[in-house]
């Protein structure tokens, strides 16, 4: 069981400005009655940007834990996901996201931008796709999450790993494959 109230949220990805790591902690900034854990995944591409992002997060409020946890393994990606609430990545720009698709499949709703190929997702109860240019939307996307009970956020957990194996068509493509090598 979770306690309310609080919520762990990963940003799993490459540091650099297009995945917009800043953005995410300037989201985080606002939330004053939630403690949020934010462990951030991913090699630093862009050192500067990276110095930017540590200069921001000093100014944190009390209750947001950040921390950066290194670079994982892609073996390790689904253990790691699987310890977060949801993955939050507010990128700029992504042509697939193959995070998002990890993250879904190992159950775990998404909080992206609206700038991926993944949209409709809160219809879906499996995340949000939120616009940059709305960043209370974001709050109120961590916040929904954050007072969700047990029993809705399992829900929505079991939601998000059907909600990506139908999109990917897994079963589909699994009997494509038994019928080629059969």
């Amino acid at each position: 069981m979770r306690k309310r109230r609080r919520i762990k949220l990963c940003f799993i990805s490459r540091i650099s400005e297009k995945k917009n790591l800043n953005f995410a902690i300037n989201v985080l900034k606002e939330l004053k009655d939630t403690i949020v854990v934010f462990d951030v995944f991913g090699p630093i591409e862009d050192e500067a940007y990276w110095n930017t992002c540590q200069e921001n997060a000093k100014d944190l409020p009390e209750n947001i834990k950040f921390q950066y946890k290194g670079v994982l393994k892609p073996t390790e990606i689904g253990k790691i996901v699987s310890q977060y609430h949801a993955l939050f990545l507010p990128t700029q720009n992504e042509n697939y996201g193959h995070i998002i698709v990890e993250a879904l499949q190992h159950a775990r709703p998404v909080i992206l931008s609206d700038q991926t190929p993944w949209r409709n997702l809160q219809q879906e109860n499996v995340g949000f796709d939120i616009a940059l240019n709305d960043k209370a939307k974001f709050m109120e996307a961590i916040q929904m999450m954050v007072n969700l009970n047990q029993s809705e956020l399992d829900a929505m957990s079991k939601t998000s790993s059907s909600y990506i194996n139908h999109q990917l068509n897994l079963e589909k493509i699994k009997a494509k494959y038994l019928k080629l090598f059969a």
